[in-house]
């Protein structure tokens, strides 16, 4: 499957549904995508029969009736990107027994979230194309199929082959970033920050590689990072004029095309519809203003993507202060702006006569604060409504004393009750456990309770188990000493011959390992023995 027919789908699902239906009005048209129908025809077909098998299905059990149609989708995507591991003649395999297990690992892994999503939520997602499975699925259908790429004609040995892989990706990185061939010049400061982080960045990726779903991922970041050749996936037509858009990187004269087609075009926008109302000064005035604002961070845009979101912006506004669009914003007028400051005013001094915490009554000062700042700076009416409401919501989260209180002792309930159920602690926990619920509920202050939180922890602590790590050595040399280790912890072995002499067996557990100076116990959950001989 093409790396990039799940990926593209995604990525233009989520650009179109983001951006605002005002940025296409006028001399805006919109987002193009030739590459999306070009590479997608298979795929598209797979999601549009699940699309409408889910649009049709209406069982009683809901959840369950999603769950075998993300099944359906993910069975046939297997089978347009897998081939076959076991053949006739067992000599012959499709894949290395590397590959072929991490294939089974994603899959086993996307049939999990199936088999435990609590609604039809977690398994799928509305988009402009319709019902799709949720990102995360659609992320692993992504690295299944690019696993499903790796048969043993490309990939023989398995993992034996990742560090070949892993330096073939390092010459093709070198390759792409060769700074002489794209002058510093060529960029702004901005870009060519990212230029130079990119490569940082994917080199340091190449070094972490440890799995094959690791590389495919790694391949995947590099061939959206080519810079030999700046492909224009997406684009917005301005005037008659292409811009490029969704691209990690842009030259200094793709900008400098793109701000002289916003500046042409917003000031043609705003011209229009001033001239279309001579009598409304007040509108003219804001509509003036709102043109210089918009017009002076263009001139000094660096990043693409901002001057883009700008100019949507500054669409908007003009459809609110000319009152276009279905939900029109109404200016505030000095005496609207008067009301709100008084219930806003009302609401806080309501909260005086409850018992807070001094540090919660100072958050509640600077949400109040923060929400009269805010409505200073207000145009429109709607606006200083949300203002309200988002103070009302911000001060009602702010716990009484006695609620802080009745919260906290819950927190540390719950957390002591999952000790009683850990195999960290021996028996000696339920006790401990049974006098701290009792303790916490009857505190009578947070600082109390606080205190009491501090002794039973460190009662506990006393209960957890603890492993003999016993080491004995024999011959001329040093290692580390036994020690007694906590339930869960790690512990390192460090071995050392006495000049002159050699390291002979080192053997844990009854068992010989392989003679090195470093032996390194994880996860410790049993007492283990060490002996080191030296000659």
């Amino acid at each position: 499957m093409n790396k990039k027919k799940l990926i593209m789908l995604i990525s233009l699902a989520i650009m179109v549904c983001l951006i605002p239906s005002t940025i296409f009005a006028g001399s805006v048209k919109k987002y193009e995508n030739k590459k999306i129908i070009k590479n997608n025809k298979v795929l598209s077909a797979v999601l549009e029969k699940f699309d409408k098998k889910y649009r049709e299905s209406n069982g009683e059990d809901e959840l369950s009736t999603t769950k075998n149609l993300v099944r359906e989708v993910i069975s046939e995507i297997w089978g347009m990107s897998v081939k076959d591991y076991d053949t006739q003649d067992p000599k012959i395999k499709t894949y290395s027994k590397d590959v072929w297990n991490e294939i089974n690992q994603i899959n086993n892994e996307i049939n999990e979230k199936i088999d435990n999503a609590k609604t039809r939520d977690d398994l799928v997602q509305m988009t402009f194309l319709g019902m799709l499975p949720s990102d995360d699925i659609l992320r692993l259908l992504n690295d299944l199929g690019e696993l499903g790429k790796l048969t043993v004609q490309i990939v023989p040995g398995g993992y034996k082959d990742l560090p070949t892989k892993k330096s073939e990706m390092n010459k093709l990185i070198n390759k792409m970033f060769k700074y002489k061939s794209r002058p510093k010049s060529v960029y702004n400061e901005y870009y060519w920050g990212k230029y130079c982080d990119a490569r940082a960045s994917l080199k340091s990726d190449v070094k972490k590689i440890t799995s094959f779903r690791d590389f495919v991922r790694v391949s995947e970041a590099i061939s959206e990072k080519k810079t030999e050749d700046l492909e224009r996936i997406t684009s917005i037509e301005i005037e008659g004029v292409e811009i490029p858009v969704e691209q990690w990187i842009y030259e200094n004269k793709q900008l400098n095309k793109a701000k002289k087609v916003i500046l042409k075009h917003s000031e043609k926008t705003a011209k229009k519809l001033i001239a279309k109302n001579k009598n409304a000064k007040v509108k003219t005035k804001l509509a003036k203003d709102a043109l210089k604002n918009f017009q002076k961070s263009i001139r000094n845009g660096y990043d693409m993507d901002l001057m883009i979101k700008e100019l949507e912006k500054f669409t908007s506004k003009l459809d609110i202060i000319f009152e276009k669009g279905s939900n029109p914003k109404h200016l505030i007028t000095p005496g609207y702006l008067a009301e709100v400051k008084r219930e806003a005013e009302t609401k806080f001094l309501r909260y005086i006569k409850k018992d807070y915490s001094d540090s919660d009554w100072d958050t509640i000062e600077g949400i109040f604060s923060d929400a009269k700042d805010s409505l200073d700076e207000v145009e429109y009416q709607e606006d200083a409504d949300d203002v309200l409401k988002t103070l009302f919501k911000d001060l009602n989260k702010i716990p009484t004393k006695a609620k802080a209180l009745k919260l906290q002792k819950e927190k540390y309930i719950s957390e002591f009750l999952k000790m009683k159920k850990s195999p960290k602690y021996n028996n000696k926990i339920h006790s401990i456990v049974k006098k701290a619920k009792k303790a916490f509920s009857n505190a009578k202050t947070l600082g109390q309770l606080k205190a009491l939180y501090k002794i039973y922890i460190k009662k506990s602590d006393a209960a957890i188990k603890r492993y003999k790590i016993e080491v004995k050595k024999y011959g001329a040399g040093t290692v580390s000493k036994s020690k007694t280790v906590e339930y869960g912890k790690s512990y390192k072995i460090n071995v050392k011959p006495k000049a002159g002499h050699r390291l002979l067996k080192v053997v844990i557990d009854g068992k010989s390992k392989a003679m090195k100076y470093t032996y390194s116990l994880k996860n410790i959950k049993k007492s283990h023995k060490i002996a080191v001989t030296f000659q």
